[in-house]
């Protein structure tokens, strides 16, 4: 009615085409509102939907607290990214470096390690080096350094005289870094050296680290000196030597051990290296996030870098040290990584043991401000500027273009020519895909200056002129280089690694132009997976100071590319000509292997393991049989990666498993794409371990894309079962708990029957499973250790005990019931009997159950004190399924407990032998009476309780576990051998 009137009072006064004007208006706003109304509703479900779990995840195991940090660093990160004047969190915050000053490092004339330092020029790099070691190692071990001063030209030997407590070796003339190490390494007196260069600062527990992997034999305090005092370092050690002890007893002899070497930037220098077939080198994760998970696991590797290598000082010296051969000091490490392989020993790389370079050839740009291709959209431009070379990898072209010029003299090859061999690969470009995870604002390893002469003046960009005055045009409908000098081409901008040429162009007609943008083909550019996860590799943009070029002296450039690119060539096939035996044993040089070569030496064969979340072991039942299982996974000499569906680091679960050398794959600033760092893996694995339904219905579908992938299926516990007793202890009358257990049930049955097994957990569960069917259900209970002798006797202990994490209803349920309905019956005849409820996340529920007479402490890291001292356990559960760790964990300690038929369903116990069962609350609390005061009967049933849990052991689970899944292993072999076919230069 109300439109009706004001229709007809606007045809009265303006006529039928005002009319029609204004209606066709007001219906155009109306719909445009709607859409826009279910725009944002499409955006609030896709954010619920994103984000609900992780939420509820979080608040279930962290609390409040933990979701409100998670949210602050998501947040932080978000505004960072775009906010220039908000520090990067992913920066390292380290103290700008000191001038020198006098120091003396605290040495020891009985050293057990001598630290061995190359310096060459610029004391400042020298003297922070040195006060890091006073910071880190100072008098907690007994070393010695020994600093080689590689004849110096500035102040170093002034400085030098003012160090006391070290040995200098001076040099008249330089030598380099590899004699240098061979001179001063003659001279050490430790049993382990470990070498050092001068701009790299060490940090805490950097040494421990190393250590313990080389010398796991002995326990890492063997290596103290006398002085050690500090208890906070001295926990972290006991920590970390902990968690490895078993991971490392799998290795053998470890030849050396190389650590993880990042710039002040937060990427990587050097996370291990790998060496192809063909002779090149991959310094693997160079300038990548050095926090991704690829390079924060303990592996083997082809060869480590030598800042920062640990070795006996007797295997040095059986080897003969280091190759003189080399021109250049990471093909003389990769030399001596082939030296160690083949006496048998291994080669570790341990990230714990972090150095940082202080002297990074890198310069950040913010994108923002650089105008570069005159686009209104930085994210645009930076799409259209970061380009991948997509087939130089594959064919290798490039490089044989390359060497035809190097095996001919370049000054016969002309301009022309040379720039044409460019101009043929550089027009196979393609745009960026930006769905790597880049933010449009960051060019961390993208869009860098290259200061690889570490004294090159930091380069100053001038944001008056920009960047659109640049004469090279990278855009992909643009086939045009302008003509560049062949020095230029292959300047001083050559990487020292991986024996190619850095393509660096400078414009001859343009001496006026402030920046020249030139395009990196190099072999690393090409074939580096870890450039935004791209798996054909990305061409890196660099930015050259045209005005520093002088062109009077490009032909001493010309001679200097020419001997820097033959003393590379000449490296290579020096490394070709010497390990011609063992190079047929690498992967060849080409996509297909960027993630089989890295894991190349690493255990056979991989297993993939998905769950929810990094098993904390010492919160729940599930986590601790996962746990477990892992270990016994690794007893069979299986690599593992672990994918945490959640997401996100755990620490410090995250950290244990990456110490135990298995690869966790949690979400970084970089890669946040659960399916693309899943796809990059599956060529690796052999093996697909995933829990629990729900995460089946994801990852399947993936993990089928490789039909050679194995897939099992493990259900922890039947979530129907447990669903449909919970319907059925709420009078079988909640239509919406039935139809979830009956969709649960369905789902179940079917990923049971598609999986190549299914694990269960108790004997109940597999008679379920296979009246429906299934195609193959096997046992694989909880795993428990057993504790005898640990436990006070019966007059010392007193109290009930429960324990149990409160995500978890049944636990909830469990606990209410029991003091509701079952403490009262107690209290009456046994007023002072006090109950403790154990375990994480208590829900406000269970915190309102404390009292005089029931704690709830909440989570406790060691529980052990707990159960060596209460006299009885209780486990009052009325509903669940599987086999319930936290019976296991008592009987394993011989404590006696009382419990339901759900609770000791599973698990074999005998009812007045090994355990009390009981349903009755009236009956419950008879039992916790008669036994909490018959020593009698509670030493029956303690001793009992160890013979029930013999077949829980390792031991007896590894076993079953191996019956399970070696028949699946037999002739499952997706990753494909290197070629036994070497390259053509081991023919020559």
């Amino acid at each position: 009615m109300k439109y009706l009137n004001k229709a007809q009072q606007i045809l009265a006064e303006h006529g039928v085409g005002t009319l029609l004007i204004k209606t066709r208006n007001k219906i155009y706003c109306t719909v445009k509102d709607w859409l826009l109304a279910i725009a944002v509703v499409k955006s609030i479900t896709r954010f619920t939907n994103k984000y609900s779990e992780k939420i509820y995840i979080t608040l279930k195991r962290d609390g409040v607290a933990g979701v409100v940090i998670k949210a602050k660093n998501k947040i932080y990160r978000f505004l960072a990214q775009r906010l220039p004047f908000l520090p990067d969190e992913r920066y390292l915050s380290l103290s700008p470096l000191q001038r020198p000053q006098p120091i003396t490092i605290k040495t020891s004339p009985n050293p057990q390690v001598s630290l061995l330092i190359y310096a060459h020029n610029n004391a400042k790099y020298a003297y922070n080096c040195l006060k890091s070691i006073n910071q880190q190692i100072g008098d907690r071990w007994a070393i010695e350094v020994i600093l080689i001063d590689d004849a110096s030209t500035d102040y170093t030997k002034d400085f030098l005289k003012k160090v006391s407590g070290i040995n200098v070796v001076r040099n008249k003339t330089k030598l380099g870094h590899i004699n240098a190490y061979n001179q001063i390494a003659k001279l050490a007196k430790g049993d382990f050296l470990c070498f050092l260069d001068q701009d790299y600062q060490l940090t805490e527990t950097w040494l421990e680290s190393l250590l313990l992997v080389i010398n796991k034999e002995h326990q890492s305090s063997d290596y103290k000196s006398d002085q050690y005092s500090n208890q906070s370092v001295d926990q972290n050690v006991t920590n970390i030597a902990r968690n490895n002890h078993k991971s490392l007893s799998k290795l053998g002899h470890v030849g050396a051990v190389g650590s993880r070497l990042i710039y002040e930037s937060n990427t990587c220098e050097l996370a291990g290296g790998i060496v192809w077939q063909e002779g090149y080198l991959w310094r693997y994760g160079h300038r990548d996030y050095a926090e991704e998970p690829e390079y924060c696991y303990l592996r083997q590797v082809d060869f480590v870098a030598i800042p920062g290598m640990l070795i006996r000082r007797d295997d040095f010296n059986q080897v003969g040290g280091f190759s003189d051969r080399y021109s250049h000091e990471l093909y003389a490490a990769a030399d001596f990584g082939f030296k160690l392989r083949s006496q048998g020993w291994q080669v570790v790389y341990q990230p714990e043991a972090k150095l940082i370079c202080r002297h990074e050839p890198e310069l950040k740009i913010n994108f923002a401000h650089a105008n570069i291709i005159n686009s209104n959209n930085s994210k645009d431009g930076y799409d259209r500027i970061a380009t991948q070379v997509s087939s130089i990898a594959s064919s290798d072209v490039l490089t044989k273009d390359l060497n035809r010029i190097i095996s001919n003299d370049l000054n016969l090859v002309s301009d022309a020519a040379l720039n044409q061999i460019i101009l043929d690969h550089a027009n196979q470009i393609i745009n960026y895909n930006g769905n790597s995870g880049h933010d449009s604002n960051d060019l961390d390893a993208d869009l860098i200056i290259d200061a690889n002469a570490r004294n090159n003046p930091e380069i100053q960009l001038d944001q008056s002129t920009g960047y659109g005055q640049t004469n090279l045009n990278i855009a992909k409908d643009t086939q045009q280089l302008i003509s560049k000098s062949k020095g230029e081409l292959v300047n001083d901008s050559i990487d020292l690694v991986n024996s190619k040429a850095r393509l660096d162009s400078t414009s001859d007609s343009t001496s006026d132009s402030k920046l020249d943008l030139t395009i990196d083909l190099t072999k690393e550019a090409a074939i580096n997976p870890n450039h935004n996860g791209l798996n054909n590799g990305k061409a890196m943009l660099h930015l050259k100071n045209t005005n520093a070029i002088n062109p009077q002296s490009r032909h001493k450039d010309k001679d200097i590319a020419k001997h820097q690119i033959r003393s590379l060539n000449s490296d290579r096939l020096e490394l070709l000509k010497t390990w011609r035996s063992a190079l047929p044993q690498h992967y060849s040089y080409q996509p297909s292997n960027f993630e089989l070569a890295p894991r190349r030496v690493l255990p056979k064969p991989t297993v993939l393991i998905i769950d929810t979340l990094v098993p904390a072991y010492d919160k729940d039942s599930g986590s601790y049989r996962l746990f477990n299982i892992i270990k016994i996974l690794q007893s069979f000499d299986y690599h593992i990666i672990f994918l945490p569906d959640y997401g996100h680091d755990q620490d410090p679960y995250t950290g244990e498993l990456e110490s135990m050398g298995i690869e966790v794959l949690y979400f970084t600033y970089k890669q946040n794409d659960w399916q693309q760092r899943l796809e990059r893996r599956l060529p690796a694995i052999d093996l697909a371990w995933v829990c629990r339904p729900e995460l089946c219905e994801k990852y399947m579908p993936i993990l089928r894309q490789q039909p050679q992938i194995k897939v099992i299926y493990d259900t922890i516990d039947l979530h129907f079962v447990r669903m449909k007793r919970q319907w059925e202890l709420g009078g079988s009358s909640d239509r919406h708990l039935e139809a979830e257990w009956q969709k649960m049930q369905t789902q179940e049955v079917e990923f049971a029957r598609r999986a190549d097994l299914t694990l269960v957990v108790t004997e109940v569960e597999k008679e379920l499973l296979d009246n429906f069917e299934a195609k193959q259900v096997r046992v694989v209970p909880n795993v428990h250790e057993i504790y005898p002798d640990r436990g006070k006797g019966f007059a010392d202990r007193q109290g009930l005990l429960f324990i149990g994490g409160y995500y978890h209803e049944p636990n909830v349920d469990a606990v209410i019931w029991l003091c509701a309905e079952i403490m009262p019956l107690v209290w009456r005849s046994q007023p002072d009997l006090h109950l403790t409820l154990l375990g994480s996340n208590p829900s406000p529920a269970v915190k309102a159950l404390a009292s005089d007479r029931v704690s709830v402490p909440g989570y406790i890291k060691d529980v052990e004190p707990y159960f060596t001292s209460q006299r009885l356990f209780i486990a009052p559960l009325r509903y669940g399924a599987g086999m319930k760790g936290k019976i296991g964990h008592s009987l394993s300690y011989g404590l006696p407990t009382i419990t339901t038929s759900i609770g000791a369903e599973g698990i074999g116990l005998v009812s007045g032998e090994n355990a009390i069962v009981v349903d009755e609350p009236e009956q419950f609390a008879t039992e916790i009476l008669n036994l909490y005061n018959n020593e009698g009967l509670w030493q029956k049933i303690s001793q009992n309780s160890f013979k029930a849990m013999y077949k829980y052991t390792p031991e007896a689970v590894r076993e079953t576990i191996n019956q399970a899944i070696a028949p699946l292993l037999v002739n499952s072999n997706p990753n494909p051998e290197p070629n036994s076919k070497p390259g053509s230069e081991l023919n020559s």
